[in-house]
């Protein structure tokens, strides 16, 4: 049964035009009036069944940020899916303003208001956003292009139209808490935020200031630099005025903790929210068996992800495949997703020095079940990224999906990567960059069968026991409710 719900364009209050008055709008007391478990309301039975028997009555709206489409198939948007299907199970009402453009989920843009998996989302298009001048019936887009956007980008990293969004966001649907994903939106939100004193959630899943300069550094050094800085000054500014702040790794933490120690900022402010997957959703994925039985000849080698830059890791696998090939002749490697076009130039020119064409596959972008499937016909998967201070502090979510489907890791020796494969013991480590140790680690799991499979079992007991969402989920339920008993009357 399907868990999206749309709701009238009519009856929707459409956050771009000031104008509009609540009475011809989906309020808030509508909103909770035809909550799910009203009794009177079609959305009952949209909702999956565990959703729909928790449901309890509504006491705190949170209200979500996210500066892209949702749902869709990225880790931002599947960690926002995770946090507020949680929070709906919790108890709260949640709100999610997002982007209105395609998904590439849907074969059509979805609709501007819609209802899924307990989600209220509302979907805006920043540009289109419009100021009602004083004293005059006239809008206009002045505040938020041109001179005046740019000058309070520039000044004070505010996001004008964003700000109007989210002011009215606040405003309109009587929100609690905000909660901010990523940093882009962050200084916007706590200035919306600021005039109604409404605590923000500041969501760094990853380490933004380090990616910034990643980013930046093959155009400048100095250009980097001041991106990293920037985003810092960022973070640091949300560490101080946001009410709580939630990583998803330890590594995160201890970096974080020693901000907090400089700023003398408390340290409980702080939790950390696992990007573990949904075990429950995870188990309705459908595996056909096709891509399983394609390789069956071949000890297939994976790695999935989204591979943007050389710091991916792709070419020590290749050099790693070059050195085995004359030894394993059945050896194959799939990265499972798409692969930057610049980047994939560079993997390609390996591919023919190392005579390596009918022995890897760049798959290109995957649905999640393929990407799945992929991995469930792998003999084991690779965690290759090289070593610097993004991923040293960032862990991959699909060393978890990994596990979940029992297959053993070869990670390089980033922090986070190395200090989840010995925690686990699903996998083997080798050193960053280093293409001949890892052919070594390929090795040792090709010809002992039986480590190969303990390691997976052992990654399988981990996610199960542990590194599942609807275990770290609890973190973040705790981190609401302290909030909201310091700053919510019920």
């Amino acid at each position: 049964m399907s868990v999206y719900q749309n709701i009238d364009n009519n009856e929707a209050f459409n956050l771009l035009f000031p104008d509009q008055t609540a009475d011809d709008s989906l309020s808030s007391a509508a909103v909770s009036e035809n909550r799910p478990g009203a009794g009177n309301n079609k959305l009952d039975e949209k909702l999956p069944p565990q959703t729909q028997a928790q449901y309890p009555a509504r006491k705190v709206k949170i209200g979500f940020i996210l500066d892209a489409p949702f749902p869709a198939d990225t880790p931002q948007s599947n960690r926002a899916e995770r946090e507020a299907t949680a929070l709906v199970l919790a108890g709260y009402e949640v709100h999610l303003l997002c982007l209105w453009a395609d998904n590439g989920i849907t074969p059509e843009r979805p609709s501007r208001e819609e209802y899924y998996r307990g989600i209220y989302i509302h979907r805006v298009l920043p540009a289109d956003v419009k100021y009602a001048l004083p004293f005059f019936k006239i809008q206009t887009r002045l505040p938020y292009q041109g001179l005046l956007k740019a000058a309070a980008d520039f000044f004070l990293n505010r996001d004008t139209a964003w700000y109007a969004l989210i002011d009215r966001f606040i405003r309109f649907y009587g929100l609690d808490i905000l909660q901010v994903q990523g940093l882009r939106l962050l200084d916007t939100a706590l200035s919306a935020a600021k005039k109604r004193t409404t605590p923000i959630v500041s969501d760094l899943s990853r380490h933004e200031p380090a990616w910034m300069e990643l980013s930046r550094e093959k155009q400048s050094p100095l250009l980097a630099r001041r991106a990293r800085n920037k985003w810092e000054a960022i973070e640091r500014r949300g560490l101080r005025k946001a009410a709580r702040v939630l990583i998803a790794s330890e590594e995160a933490h201890e970096r974080l903790l020693a901000k907090c120690v400089e700023e003398d900022i408390s340290a409980k402010k702080l939790a950390i929210v696992p990007d573990a997957p949904d075990i429950e959703k995870f188990a309705q994925m459908p595996f056909s068996g096709d891509i399983n039985r394609q390789f069956k000849s071949w000890f297939l080698i994976s790695a999935a992800g989204d591979f943007e830059r050389n710091d991916e890791g792709l070419q020590t696998i290749l050099e790693a495949l070059s050195i085995l090939k004359p030894e394993i002749p059945e050896l194959f490697f799939v990265a499972a997703g798409p692969v930057d076009a610049a980047y994939r130039r560079e993997l390609e020119v390996l591919i023919d020095r190392h005579g390596l064409n009918h022995r890897v596959h760049l798959s290109g972008k995957l649905s999640p079940e393929d990407i799945a499937q992929y991995i469930e016909a792998s003999d084991l998967c690779i965690m290759p990224q090289l070593a610097n201070d993004y991923r040293d502090h960032t862990l991959c979510e699909n060393a978890y999906v990994y596990h979940l489907i029992k297959k053993p890791i070869i990670a390089s020796d980033c922090k986070a990567a190395e200090r989840y494969i010995k925690q686990t013991i699903g996998g083997l480590i080798y050193p960053s960059g280093n293409a001949e140790e890892l052919a070594n680690q390929i090795r040792r799991l090709y010809y002992d069968t039986d480590l190969k499979k303990l390691m997976g079992e052992n990654g399988l007991q981990a996610v199960l026991n542990q590194y599942n969402w609807q275990i770290c989920s609890a973190s973040l339920i705790h981190a609401y409710e302290s909030l909201v008993s310091e700053h919510i009357s019920i």
